[in-house]
Order: C-alpha cells, then structure tokens, then sequence
C-alpha cells in the first residue's frame, strides 16, 4: 500500500506525471490531494481499481469524471466535480464525506458492508445501491438522488439503515427497486418527472411524498411488514400508485392513492390516513399462497375482486363489510372467509371457482351474472335486491359444506351440494327455486323455514356407502319437471322427515315417463300433493303416493343397467 498525491499540475488519471510520486495508483493505494492540487481526470478503465481510500481533504480544484473508480474504503469530496460518463464505485465498508460538493457522476454502493454518511450527499447521476444477496446497510446522513435511484437486482439483497435517501433536483429521473428497501426514503422534486418501473421492494422505513411529480406506470409497490406511507400533501398533491402491495402493519399517516390494492400475506392498515379517501379501490386483489388474515379496521369497497392464487385461504376479520361493485373473478381452490361481510352493490361478473365463505348479500341496483362455476359455503347467501342472470353462462352453484340461503326472490340454473362433508346442514331461511338440484355422494339435511322448488332434482350415492336426503317437517318440497335418484340395495339413499312420526311433504309434479328412482327409502314422505313416486326396490315406511317394485325392471317406463 501506498499515497498518491495528485500533483500540481495535475492530469489523466493513467499519467506519471499526475501524481507527486511520478506513480499512476494500484490497487490498494490511497489517493490524496492538498490545496495546490490540479485538476484530475478519471479518463480510462485504469480508474477503475480498488483504491484504499480517495480523500480530497482541502482541494479547490476540479475532478472531472469521464470513466470508473473504485474505491474499497473512505471517501472524501471537496474542491469541484464535473463530467457525467463516469462512475464513482465504493464496494467496502466506508466513511463518506462530500463537504456540500454535488457529485455529477453516477455513484455506485456495492457489497455486503456497512457505509456512514457524515453529511448530506448529492448525485447528479444514477445512484445504485446493492446487489444480489447479502445486507447492505448505509447510516447517517441524506442520500440526495438528483435524477435516479436503482435498488439491487434480486430481493435477497437487502438495502437497510439511518441514512435518508431522497429524490430532489429539477430533471427527470427514475426508481428501481428490486432489491429489498428498508431505508426512509422522500420524494421532493423541484422539477421533471420521477418514474418508475417494475416492482418496487419497500419495506420497514417511510416513504414520504413531498413536491414534484412522480409517474407511477405500471409498477407495483410492496410494502412487506412495517411499513409508513406519508404520500399526501392535500389539494391534489399526492403519488398516485398503479398498484401497493402489503403484509403487516402499514401506517397511513396521511391518504394513500391506489388504483389496485393487493394482498399478500396477513396485514392490517393504522394510522390516520384512507385508502383513496374512503377506503376504496378500484381492484382488490387477493394474492397470499398460505393462511392469512387481514384485520379489517374499517368497511371497504372494491370495484373488482380479484381471487388471484390456485390455493390460499385469507381471513377477512374484523366486523365490516366488503362491498364490490363489478367483477368476482378466480381460478383455483382459495378459501376467502372471516367475520367480514360482503355485499354485492354493482353490474358485473362472478366468475371463481374459489370457495367464498363469508355471509354475502347480493343487494344491487344493477345486474351480476353469474360464470360457469361460482362456489360457496358455510356462510349465509343472501339475496336482497337486483337481477342475477343465472342463465347466459349455464351456472352452477357449488355448495359442499353447511351453508344457509336466503335467496327468495331469484332464481338459480344448476345447484350442486357436491361433495357436502357428512352431515352437512342447508338452512333455507326463504324460499329456494332452481332449474336443477343435485346432491352427489353425501348425505344432505335440509333445515329451516324455507322449502325449495326446483324443476330437476338428482341425487346418487357414493360406493360403500348410505345417504340421507332429510327434509324438514311442515315443509313442502318440489320438483316440477324430472327427479332421479340411484343408490345399490346395499348402500340405498333414505328420504326421511326431520322428526320421526312426522311427516315432510315431497311433491313431485312431473310424468311417469321423468321418474327414475332405484333402491330409495322413503320413511314419513307425503307426496300425496302430486303424482306417485315409483321406485325399484327400496323399503317404505309411512309415506304416502308411493310405491315399491321389486322386480329386475323398472315398471312402466323404467330402464335400468346392473
């Protein structure tokens, strides 16, 4: 190791005649200047080693930057910087000082290191902080990033510490943060545009809005764990984001402007400020991979939900509603359930296969039709008021575990209990009507003061296995058109009243010619209201306009292959 002191006359970086020493630094070597110093220009790759340090302490001259230097340890700025084609790389542990000078050129912190600011530091260029892994922490003072700021190439890296890095100068720059960002961070422009791009890795500091215009595009904003947005100043002065992601805590000091909310993992939001004022966005979007609860603080409103993984299961807690005013869509087997209501308020879709277990009441003015398959369960369905077209998308309605309906007042295509969980409870609190019902594999119980009316009723057993269709007593059930029901003699399905004794009414208002029934119970079912029901084996007991055939064939138009 040695010094090299830049010479008065001063000169490329790569000359002899440049340095006191009549030496051009190597790696290792510190670099120092002294008040009479001249100018020095980093003018080829040669700048480009690892010096020990590059202390400037009482120059006045200039250094101009036209390639890289690389310093692994202490820097000191003075006198005066100009050229913009370099770079300024710092890849160890260091103290920086800038003593108030603006660094033009673009500035680099690399490494897995700890660097303190002694002062504020201002870049023209871009500034590029980690890497790929590893922690980098920076402490101290403020980081002014005059154009850009890019933040590492893979979340593994973690960018942490004091130090405050703040957007500011008057020309358009942009931010990158693929890495994990954990310093506070302020954006106060005076001018030009600050843009973004990809997704921006925040987390643990504040990100605060000051001045300036910032251009979000596209790019999504993850705030993980304890985050603070203070992205507001009032009068139309705020970020709009594209889309915030969150997990944890995220503390609104002021409102946070979003077109798309997502959910990542368990979280909640504290703090004095909304989500677009009144808690609302345009797109909800629902994207955890593993169990998660979000405390919900306040009522909400969505314009789309958006059930995004195959597989998750998200808790809304909390005792507030979830009103969505267009599209339910989701591909998968996500569960959504919780305390949270949700209410349907709009003109759209509801289109996912995803498992909504949370009472929903469907309450619009507008129209929501339905997709091919829409699941619900365990909660309650409501229906309260608007048009649901069940029919344009052919429906279906999957129910497979207890769940009450309230839902007189509209009409369902296809209703599936398939596969209910043993002993699963339907409570029909009002009336229930369908063009189709079917009860695959399991044993259903239907309770409640509501009866259904439905135009097909099917039901089939699972092998190795008895079912039970229940009906409640007082009641009056109906098929209109077509009703099958096959079971073994081994394994039969056994219609049966809620009570002993008691009977349920079971009415059956299609021909002869729509019936099949085989190996079917029937015990206190009166069925009397309608045409007599006809089945090939089974065991009766207490029912009325029924009747029993024992023979290999079905009577009359029966057809049945063992």
């Amino acid at each position: 190791m040695a010094t090299r002191t830049i010479s008065n006359a001063g000169g490329n970086f790569n000359a002899t005649g440049t340095w006191v020493e009549g030496v051009v630094p190597v790696a290792g070597d510190a670099v120092v200047a002294t008040a009479t110093s001249g100018q020095l220009t980093i003018n080829v790759a040669s700048g480009g080693v690892g010096l020990l340090s590059f202390i400037l302490t009482g120059y006045i001259s200039t250094v101009t930057w036209n390639s890289t230097l690389t310093v692994a340890g202490n820097v000191t700025l003075a006198g005066t910087m100009a050229g913009t084609a370099g770079t300024l790389i710092i890849n160890a542990a260091a103290t920086l000082v800038s003593n108030a000078v603006v660094l033009t050129c673009k500035l680099t912190l690399s490494g897995i290191n700890t660097k303190s600011l002694t002062d504020a530091w201002f870049v023209d260029g871009l500034v590029t902080v980690g890497g790929a892994v590893g922690t980098q922490t920076i402490n101290g003072s403020t980081l002014n990033c005059n154009t850009s700021l890019t933040a590492g190439t893979a979340t593994t890296h973690i960018v942490t510490g004091t130090a405050l890095f703040q957007f500011s100068g008057s020309v358009d720059g942009t931010w990158i943060s693929t890495a994990t960002f954990k310093c506070d961070l302020t954006i106060n422009k005076s001018g030009g545009t600050l843009s973004s791009s990809g997704i921006i890795n925040y987390n643990t500091g504040t990100l605060t809005y000051t001045a300036g215009t910032v251009n979000m595009g596209t790019s999504l904003v993850l705030c993980i764990l304890a985050t603070t947005l203070d992205t507001d100043r009032g009068g139309g002065n705020y970020i709009a984001f594209y889309e915030i992601g969150f997990l944890g805590t995220t503390t609104l000091t002021t409102d946070l402007y979003t077109t798309t909310l997502r959910l990542v993992g368990t979280g909640t939001f504290a703090g004095a400020g909304k989500v677009n004022g009144n808690w609302s966005v345009t797109n909800l979007r629902i994207l955890p991979t593993t169990t998660t609860v979000w405390t919900m603080t306040n009522n909400w409103s969505c314009v789309n939900l958006i059930l995004t993984p195959a597989t998750f299961q998200l808790t809304l807690s909390g005792a507030f509603s979830l009103t969505i005013t267009g599209d339910i869509t989701g591909v998968g087997s996500g569960v959504l359930l919780g305390a949270a209501g949700l209410i349907y308020a709009g003109t759209g879709t509801w289109n996912a296969t995803n498992v909504i277990r949370n009472n929903f009441n469907i309450n619009t003015a507008g129209t929501l039709t339905l997709g091919a398959d829409v699941t619900y369960n365990t909660g309650t369905l409501t229906y309260t008021a608007g048009t649901v077209d069940a029919m344009t998308n052919n429906s279906r309605l999957d129910i497979a575990a207890n769940t009450t309906l309230n839902t007189d007042g509209m009409s369902w295509n296809i209703i599936d209990f398939s596969p209910l969980l043993a002993g699963s409870t339907i409570t029909l609190t009002s009336n229930l009507s369908a063009v189709t019902m079917n009860i695959w594999h399991y044993t259903a119980i239907f309770a409640g003061a509501g009866v259904w009316t439905v135009d097909n009723f099917n039901m089939s057993i699972a092998f190795a296995a008895s079912h039970i269709l229940q009906l409640s007593i007082g009641n009056e059930y109906t098929v209109n058109v077509s009703i099958t029901i096959i079971s073994l003699a081994d394994y039969p399905i056994l219609i049966k009243s809620s009570v002993g004794g008691t009977k349920a009414k079971l009415t059956y208002n299609g021909t002869s010619n729509n019936q099949r029934l085989i190996e079917v119970d029937a015990t206190d079912i009166d069925s009397s209201d309608g045409n007599k029901l006809w089945t090939l084996g089974g065991t009766l007991s207490g029912s009325l306009n029924w009747d029993v055939s024992n023979a290999r064939v079905a009577p009359k138009n029966y057809v049945h292959v063992y």
